[in-house]
């Protein structure tokens, strides 16, 4: 056996992309008796003239990416999709099947968010709910996984998953072995709600949905079955509660979810197991469930639905008999609300859809091996995504040098009223009259933990906040200068990841992290002594040994390789913090 390439440059062997499908010869001239090697791989399609010794690799026309989710810019001709070992990409307006696209994250691509109304902002993910995002339209990229735990293998889906809404775009959700994260600032950070039983994890996969009628409404499962449910939230992804189960035919996992573009107590889960239904639908909040593949509790369908692995449904917005189902063989169409299924034959290849997503007036289609199609359909203008009563964002709690906690609140719409709940109790009602950011302060009186929630009423309905809690502490009168050599006990400094101690090798004590200190991970320690800066002839001094991974070599603090730093801030808020100087790591 001879081996010809390797998936690693640097190896000596020319680069053909991995996890090979297949490798034909084909016969160039009988004659002299050439050929052509002809290799499919998850990459694509790379060929060889020579017998393996050097390899080329078919560009431009022939698409055989393999695509797991697609999202499209509001307003102009823009694609992301995520693709399987290919990472992420990002087209350029209006591109054609020739147009080169923009490499935007590595690893497996999988889904992808671009914010409907600020189209600086986007989220991609690599496997194991590795999520990052852009807030420049693409151009840089940052970690956006704050707060979760569900990432890497054992914890997080392979096939990472983002629910998103049009109609409340800064929402999110994605799912793990722990349950729903939720985020309600695009990424800035994730909370978890723990379902209260019948919650799978295998590993591979999970699904998680907003409803398209009401971002109130949220949707999401692994499997159905005897120990798994899809569970269901109707305040905003706050709760969730496990659905009824479908018993007319044995189930398992599931394979995508979808929603209703006007009925928010409707949803659709799909199923991609041989004889056996192939789409569920609800229209009670998944107290039933009705097979509408024609499947029931017989190994064939009645109307018409292919018995293959089905991803995903599209209800037509501006005409919602109409339904889309994505297939491992191509688009299948039903005219009747379910009713009845053809295959769709609209000039879609007969390739494996994984997801469908309407905006503005496209369909845009991710293909698990032809790329990423859309097709225009005008009348989409005249059933825009739903304008709804947004709920009430709680920012962030920062105690102030002053001492007071200071409560940073956005009010997203016009609500009749809005409840300040803080340690469980009542503290303010605020009215507005207009969508109103603004800061709170609530005066701190002894040390311990604050927790603070919002809740907004609005017709009768009610909208809640994520809750948040904030450690609070009494500060020390504040000093116009401070010194510390830390060779006396003090409670001075307050924060996780570091502690004042001398190690081994250390004469005196000082502030250190763990040696070594942990990957992926920000950690602070604060001076909680408020310190009066004096308008000019200001300085701060310490004696410091950085001994962090150093970037990459020309990189400076801001770039995406400049690896580990340690950054000093000062705050006058608790909420605004400004740096003294660039970040800065050993090669300082």
């Amino acid at each position: 056996t001879t081996r010809l390439t390797n998936w690693y440059p640097g190896t000596g062997y020319p680069f053909v992309h991995a996890d090979q499908h297949n490798l034909t010869p084909v016969i160039i001239n009988p004659a002299t008796q050439s050929f052509r090697l002809v290799n499919g791989n998850d990459g694509g399609v790379e060929y060889s003239d020579d017998g393996g010794i050097t390899w080329h690799k078919t560009l431009n026309g022939y698409n055989t990416t393999q695509f797991y989710g697609v999202d499209k810019k509001h307003g102009s001709s823009e694609y992301i999709g995520g693709m399987q070992d290919n990472g992420t990409w990002r087209s350029t307006a209006n591109p054609n099947m020739l147009s080169p696209w923009l490499n935007q994250l590595g690893g497996d691509g999988f889904d992808v968010s671009w914010h409907y109304t600020d189209p600086n902002k986007i989220i991609g993910s690599v496997q194991f709910n590795s999520f990052y995002r852009s807030l420049d339209g693409g151009i840089t990229w940052e970690p956006a996984t704050s707060g979760m735990s569900d990432v890497g293998s054992g914890a997080g889906i392979f096939i990472s998953a983002i629910a998103k809404s049009q109609s409340d775009p800064d929402l999110l959700f994605a799912v793990g072995v722990s349950g729903i994260w939720r985020s309600d600032n695009f990424a800035d950070d994730w909370t978890l709600t723990t379902p209260a039983g019948f919650w799978g994890y295998n590993g591979l996969s999970g699904q998680v949905k907003i409803s398209r009628a009401n971002p109130q409404i949220v949707w999401a499962g692994n499997s159905m079955n005897s120990s798994n449910r899809v569970h269901v939230s109707t305040d905003g992804g706050l709760t969730f509660t496990p659905t009824n189960n479908y018993t007319a035919a044995t189930l398992g996992r599931i394979t995508g979810m979808d929603t209703h573009p006007t009925q928010d107590s409707t949803a659709y889960v799909t199923f991609s197991i041989a004889n056996a239904p192939k789409i569920l639908r609800t229209t009670d909040l998944g107290q039933t469930w009705e097979d509408i593949s024609g499947f029931g509790s017989n190994p064939t369908s009645n109307n018409g639905f292919p018995d293959v692995a089905t991803y995903c449904v599209l209800v037509m917005p501006h005409t919602p008999d109409t339904l889309w189902a994505g297939t491992e063989i191509g688009l299948f169409e039903s005219t009747d609300n379910g009713a009845n299924w053809h295959l769709a034959d609209n000039g879609l290849p007969a390739a494996s859809i994984w997801d469908m997503r309407v905006v503005d007036d496209q369909v845009v289609v991710a293909t698990h091996g032809r790329g990423i199609w859309s097709v225009t359909i005008p009348e989409l203008l005249n059933a825009p995504p739903p304008v709804v009563t947004l709920s009430p964002r709680l920012n962030r709690l920062a105690q102030a040098p002053q001492g007071d906690l200071n409560i940073d609140i956005a009010l997203r719409s016009v609500y009749d009223s809005t409840r300040v709940i803080l340690n469980g109790q009542k503290y303010l009602t605020i009215f507005n009259s207009a969508p109103l950011d603004t800061i709170l302060q609530y005066p701190v009186t002894q040390s311990g933990t604050v927790t603070v929630s919002l809740t907004a009423y609005k017709d009768g309905k009610t909208y809640k906040s994520a809750q948040r809690s904030a450690s609070v502490i009494l500060f020390s009168a504040p000093q116009v200068t401070y010194l510390n050599n830390f060779n006396t006990p003090s409670n001075d400094f307050v924060g996780t990841g570091f502690s004042v101690i001398t190690p081994s090798g250390f004469n005196d004590p000082a502030i250190h992290t763990a040696h070594s200190y942990s990957n992926n991970l920000d950690i602070s320690y604060t001076l909680i002594v408020p310190i009066i800066v004096a308008s000019s002839n200001a300085d701060i001094k310490f004696d410091e040994i950085a001994v962090v991974e150093p970037g990459d070599p020309g990189s400076v603090f801001g770039d995406p390789d400049f690896w580990d730093y340690v950054i000093v801030e000062g705050t006058r808020d608790g909420i605004q913090w400004i740096q003294l100087e660039d970040g800065y790591d050993a090669g300082r």
